[in-house]
């Protein structure tokens, strides 16, 4: 990396970097030293950037959780008065999350960190309640209040479950997109998607 990088430049290289490292490693096995190499720079100027492996693995979960985030709040913006085509611009933004193949290994990562730490956990509760939250005031008025809540979280597990199955087998994507678009529609209770 050049020395005149600006700060912001340079600290996006190496969350880059330890994504990398992060997927071919996992968390737990990488080490600062390795990161530092594969961002091609030295163990103290990382330390300058990032006290501790945990300060990097928090940025590159919380930046994942924004970009949740924010898919969803797009989708639902872009149509304010077109239920029908928000759920169309989510079920597709969300798919493109899914179907990026080098998110899903961040994202197994993200999960089990996530239930590790408390601090980390508590993180992405609270941006998982605002993504809920934004669905069901778009999609759930109509559904039990005791339903309300599963409903969404399995519409996500969908979501979750079709970037694994895309990963382990990326040929099978179209169908493993039309039956997840189908079992969304099913489980907002929107109905199946006609094609």
């Amino acid at each position: 990396m050049s020395r005149v990088q600006a700060p912001a430049v340079r600290r996006a290289q190496i969350v880059e970097a330890a994504k990398r490292r992060f997927r071919e490693a996992g968390f737990h096995t990488t080490t600062m030293t390795d990161i530092a190499a594969q961002a091609g720079v030295s163990v103290g100027l990382l330390y300058r950037y990032f006290p501790s492996k945990d300060d990097i693995i928090r940025d590159i979960i919380e930046a994942d959780l924004q970009v949740q985030l924010q898919t969803i709040e797009g989708a639902l913006d872009a149509h304010p008065d077109d239920q029908a085509a928000a759920l169309d611009a989510l079920i597709a933004d969300l798919t493109k999350l899914a179907a990026d193949r080098d998110r899903t290994l961040l994202m197994l990562e993200i999960a089990a960190e996530t239930a590790r730490s408390p601090t980390l956990g508590k993180l992405a509760f609270g941006i998982e309640r605002r993504a809920k939250g934004l669905i069901a005031a778009r999609f759930g008025g109509a559904w039990p209040e005791e339903e309300r809540e599963t409903r969404i979280r399995l519409m996500m597990n969908m979501f979750t479950a079709l970037g694994l199955d895309v990963y382990r087998d990326p040929s099978n994507m179209d169908v493993a997109v039309r039956l997840t678009t189908q079992a969304v529609r099913r489980v907002l209770d929107l109905g199946a998607d006609p094609t």
